[in-house]
């Protein structure tokens, strides 16, 4: 779904429960897809007043603009909006695979194991949108997303072909994706992993803080950070004591469902050694838990970062 920006303030327009913008659905609102906030777009915006311009693109507007160009394409449109309705994702599915659509438009929900030997073309809007998240793991989700969809062309009797769009087209993963080139993907990211201590050649914790009261949340980060930097086991180096301290940060997403996020991640080389580590600190220290309103979240081989 596409966003709004104001001109004036130089701004996207995002949700007041999170830190996130807000998406433009077809009847008019304006939603949050992360804590499902929803208000009516006006068109102007709520500070100055000034008219909203529409940025981004989303399977609602690109099946409005297919639809312009071939009237009479059998085009169906399968994302969150579409499949809230029992049993839809199979029923589109089905006509695809039964040859009665031209041309199914989706979001990454049909990107993954789907066997349809009629489909010759596949097209991917906002190819390398994915690879700019603050995420070490943002290029290999990418990679696995692009091959995936670009493995729905062509498993018939037809060669398929493959179009990705994107802001930089010589981008060296975009061009492994294009050629399903596995071998020269991982090649590169293991060296870029390696030179910067990411896993697999460490292991990973991360420890966040969240409150309705961001400067408590920050306190209680801060305060946890200091502890574990003094703490004798984290002084040395990572050759020495295996563990690297990260942060503290605002959480990328700072702020979901009116809960502010702070965060610190550790990576070591020595996982039982950290356990300990922090076990210690949080049995010696038992208000670390839940300081006033704020709580902790400690996860270790966190799926993301975000």
């Amino acid at each position: 779904h596409p966003g709004v920006y104001c001109r004036q303030c130089e701004q996207v327009l995002t949700c007041p429960s999170c830190s996130v913008s807000l998406n433009l659905h077809r009847d008019g609102t304006l939603v949050c897809h992360y804590c499902g906030y929803k208000r009516t777009d006006t068109g102007r915006c709520v500070t100055c007043q000034s008219p909203l311009k529409r940025i981004g693109s989303g399977t609602q507007k690109l099946e409005e603009y297919l639809l312009n160009l071939y009237p009479e394409m059998r085009l169906e449109r399968l994302d969150t909006d579409s499949a809230a309705r029992r049993n839809q994702i199979q029923e589109s599915i089905g006509r695809l695979l039964n040859g009665e659509l031209d041309v199914l438009v989706g979001t990454q929900m049909i990107a993954k194991g789907l066997d349809a030997p009629r489909v010759t073309l596949v097209g991917v809007l906002q190819a390398d949108h994915g690879l700019y998240l603050p995420d070490y793991r943002a290029g290999e989700r990418t990679f696995a997303l692009l091959t995936q969809v670009a493995g729905r062309a062509g498993r018939g009797a037809w060669r398929g072909r493959v179009y990705f769009e994107c802001l930089n087209p010589e981008h060296p993963l975009l061009i492994h994706a294009a050629r399903q080139d596995y071998e020269s993907f991982y090649q590169e990211e293991i060296q870029n992993r390696h030179a910067a201590m990411y896993p697999p050649f460490c292991r990973m914790v991360r420890l966040l803080y969240r409150s309705e009261n961001a400067a408590e949340a920050e306190a209680a980060i801060n305060y946890l950070s200091e502890l574990l930097r003094n703490h004798p086991d984290m002084q040395s180096g990572p050759d020495t004591s295996g563990h690297v301290l990260l942060g503290p940060a605002p959480a990328p997403l700072e702020k979901i469902n009116n809960q502010f996020r702070f965060h610190l991640l550790i990576k070591t080389l020595r996982p039982t050694g950290i356990r300990t580590l922090l076990a210690t600190v949080l049995a010696d220290n038992s208000n670390l838990r839940s300081p006033g309103n704020a709580h902790l979240e400690l996860e270790f081989d966190p799926v993301d970062l975000l």
